[in-house]
Order: structure tokens, then C-alpha cells, then sequence
């Protein structure tokens, strides 16, 4: 990742790049926050409620939906497809 925000910052890149590395930077820390929840509390998860349908969970899948979206509109080029896909 930070490979990947150094090369975006010194050199000219088109908004497509962009639109691909902000989907990417807003989707990563829902999804590392609920893989570390995972990992840390599962079996206090366990005895708290279902282990998977949790906030951590749905905040993932959430972004997932919006770097998908954001994906999609820099592949196509298209804000009609990008808003209706995602």
C-alpha cells in the first residue's frame, strides 16, 4: 500500500488511478479492522452473539460495495455505469 501511494504521488497519473487508489485506501482499514476483530475476539464473539454477523462485518462488505464501485467507474470511464453497477 505504500508502495502503492508513493508511485501515485510522484508521478502524473490519470483520475482513474485515483478513483482505483482512494476505492482501495477507504476499503482497508474497515477490512483489516474486522479481520483483527476476527483474529483478537473470537471467542468472546462466540459468547456475545454469531461470530460473523457483527458491525465489523458489514462495515467490510460495505466498502468492498463502495471500492467496487469506484472500480467500476474508473475502468468504464462511464458515472452512469460506475453509479449503476455499484
Amino acid at each position: 500500500f505504500l508502495l502503492c501511494a508513493w508511485y501515485v504521488s510522484v508521478t502524473k497519473v490519470t483520475a482513474s488511478v485515483w478513483l482505483v487508489f482512494a476505492g482501495q485506501a477507504l476499503h482497508m482499514p474497515f477490512s483489516m479492522s474486522y479481520h483483527l476483530q476476527m483474529a483478537r475476539e473470537e471467542m468472546s464473539l462466540r459468547e456475545k452473539g454469531h461470530p460473523i454477523d457483527n458491525v465489523w462485518r458489514v462495515l467490510d462488505q460495505t466498502f468492498i460495495f463502495v471500492s467496487a464501485a469506484l472500480w467500476a467507474l474508473a475502468l468504464s470511464g462511464s458515472l452512469v455505469y460506475g453509479l449503476a453497477v455499484g
